[in-house]
């Protein structure tokens, strides 16, 4: 075998490669799994999803993910408002079709959000960092969205709905 094709080996046997990971860092608290960021998007809204990728680019001390959550979670609240409107204007009436269209704005974000801090998440798992896992996190938000007050629950999905609704008089 060549040198060149040889595979990496750790010079410590329990040590990791962190073949493919871009400098790895370990948070000091558990971060949330990528994917659970991609799912709370569409079960509860983009904004959310963009505070827990906000809090996971806090503990890595990652620039790229604090502007990308930063920036990506009052963006989904304009777009998403702008998808309404236009929507409406276009002639669309169902609610649940307005909607939708705003919740596959909101699947584009968390997916956009998530695979942003898939490495360096996979990075704080192989240096022993915590993880929260996926399962137990939506099961939470999927319990809370099903005993939240209806309008509270439209107000954490669609803040901009309370300047539509007329300040929610």
């Amino acid at each position: 075998m060549s040198p060149a094709a040889t595979p990496l080996r750790s010079p410590l046997p329990d040590q990791p490669m962190l073949q493919g990971v871009p400098d790895a860092r370990r948070a000091p608290l558990p971060l949330f799994e990528p994917v659970t960021i991609g799912v709370l998007a569409l079960m509860i809204g983009a904004p959310l999803a963009c505070i827990l990728a906000l809090l996971n680019g806090l503990q890595l001390r990652r620039l790229s993910l604090i502007v990308m959550a930063a920036v990506v979670g009052p963006a989904t609240i304009v777009l998403g408002q702008w998808v309404f409107e236009v929507l409406v204007e276009n002639g669309l009436e169902n609610i649940s079709l307005l909607l939708l269209g705003v919740r596959l704005l909101y699947v584009a974000a968390g997916l956009l959000l998530g695979w942003q801090q898939w490495l360096h998440v996979k990075g704080h798992a192989l240096l022993g960092g915590r993880t929260v896992p996926a399962a137990p996190a939506v099961g939470i938000a999927l319990g809370a969205a099903f005993l939240m007050p209806g309008r509270l629950l439209a107000l954490i999905q669609f803040p901009w709905l309370i300047f539509l609704d007329g300040g929610g008089a």
